[in-house]
């Protein structure tokens, strides 16, 4: 209703409809086509776009923009193949064109010729100023294709271009990190600070890159550097305090998370995940109630902070407060269903309170967001065996092992469901598997098992392979 009332009181689109209606021809002037084009576009009523262009281009036949229009109409409509050849159209007339370049890159994209729409986006970054958002685009086709030397090279260079996109240093960080290469992202940023040693940005970048790549004393060393040139800048402390997280040093990351927030409130309303990192401090320390109330004022901030409301739900798992904590955690997952974390601790709350079924839906939810995450399946299965029923237990493990082949801790359970079962020649199997990935931790053997009988076989058979 509130579309058709916002066309009545415009006169200009009334008539223009009025037209399409009659099918008739009526005068507009070439500016009168450029408000209903955009018009329409901003109510994303491409086809009307399209009609308006096909209207003005048989008055304004020399009115060569409007092709690009056309084009970038059939884009939004997913009429990929029909813009493919109205783009071609419109680059006789703008070969240089960066718009028509990106648009298809679009219709390539649309296509799945990943290839193609990336060779469109590097013909674009010759032709426009604007490089940033081009060189973005073409590091996430790179990313889809799996290329992800390519994906981070063009995520260093929007870093170069704009310091403060640090979304592009994680994203390279973490492309590095997968393919092992990350002295070339380091070379890369201490290359920027070599070259502009007054700029603090880069200092905090080269941090940033190194915190995602777990050289975190590395990132405190270049974050006192960025310090010391800059103090009064929110976000150098803001890292500081994840690199402190991420050293266990908690008290000293409570102070930095504070004095982000403080400076933060200098200028504008600090983000609610800034509170969820410093409740965070506290949680670690144990000290809920702090904890608590932080993750409350994150909330209060923002009622769709999932990390808040998932926060609140661990500090009632922390403290057995199993009922309350459901409530929590099912906001959490219903505001952000693809956190895996969420979902166990979905899952445990469920299961401590009896509820079963609902258990072994959230561990499923979370195996299929990271099935290479052994602890879905370690708590996934102990549901079972706690019921007594080994076959289910071991058949989740196993397929666990599918997806993390060399974790221990799988092998390590695997031997004792099959032991309890009375499978000994499989349990020993899976034992001798365990041993040779991770000796050190068959002590959690005797955390699993209750009967001490079971215990002495193991502890014989491990004292053996010992020697």
């Amino acid at each position: 209703m509130a579309r058709k009332s916002k066309k009545s009181e415009n006169p200009l689109v009334q008539r223009f409809e009025q037209m399409l209606a009659e099918g008739e021809s009526t005068f507009f002037d070439l500016h009168e086509f450029e408000d209903l084009i955009e018009y329409y576009a901003s109510c994303l009523q491409w086809q009307k776009v399209w009609h308006v262009c096909q209207a003005a281009l048989a008055l304004y036949p020399f009115a060569s923009e409007l092709e690009i229009e056309k084009a970038r109409a059939l884009v939004r409509q997913g009429k990929y193949q029909h813009a493919l050849q109205q783009i071609e159209k419109a680059a006789v007339l703008h070969p240089y064109s960066e718009e028509l370049y990106t648009l298809q890159a679009e219709a390539f994209a649309g296509l799945q010729m990943f290839p193609q729409a990336i060779e469109s986006l590097l013909i674009a970054l010759e032709h426009t100023a604007e490089k940033e958002e081009i060189h973005l685009r073409i590091a996430e086709l790179y990313q889809h294709c799996g290329k992800l030397q390519q994906a981070a090279e063009h995520w260093l260079e929007v870093v170069k271009i704009n310091p403060d996109n640090a979304e592009a240093v994680k994203e390279a960080a973490q492309a590095l990190k997968y393919l092992r290469h990350t002295n070339y992202g380091a070379h890369v940023l201490e290359t920027l600070i070599d070259n502009h040693p007054e700029e603090f940005r880069h200092w905090r970048n080269a941090a940033i890159f190194h915190n995602q790549i777990g050289n975190f004393h590395k990132a405190i060393e270049l974050l006192g550097y960025a310090l010391a040139l800059n103090e009064e800048e929110s976000t150098v402390w803001y890292y500081l305090g994840h690199a402190q997280m991420n050293l266990n040093r908690y008290q000293e990351a409570e102070t930095s998370y504070k004095k982000a927030i403080e400076l933060q409130e200098k200028n504008s309303t600090p983000d609610a995940e800034m509170y969820c990192c410093l409740a965070a401090t506290y949680e670690k320390r144990k000290e809920y109630a702090q904890a608590a109330r932080f993750y409350r004022k994150a909330i209060h901030l923002d009622q769709r902070c999932a990390n808040g409301w998932y926060g609140l739900g661990m500090c009632l798992i922390a403290r057995q407060r199993w009922y309350e904590a459901i409530g929590f955690l099912k906001k959490s997952v219903r505001l952000d269903n693809q956190r895996e974390e969420y979902w166990l601790a979905l899952a445990t709350a469920e299961w401590k309170t009896g509820n079963v079924v609902s258990a072994i839906e959230a561990y499923q939810q979370a195996s299929y967001i990271n099935p290479s995450n052994p602890q879905v399946w370690l708590d996934w299965s102990e549901i079972y065996r706690q019921q007594g029923d080994y076959k289910k237990a071991i058949d989740l493990l196993e397929e666990g092992l599918e997806e993390c082949l060399n974790h221990a801790d799988l092998h390590y359970r695997l031997c004792v469901c099959c032991l309890e079962a009375g499978k000994y020649k499989q349990s020993f199997a899976y034992l001798e598997n365990a041993l040779t990935l991770d000796f050190d931790r068959h002590t959690v053997l005797y955390e699993w098992i209750q009967d001490l009988n079971l215990c002495k076989v193991l502890f014989k058979i491990i004292s053996q392979y010992e020697r």
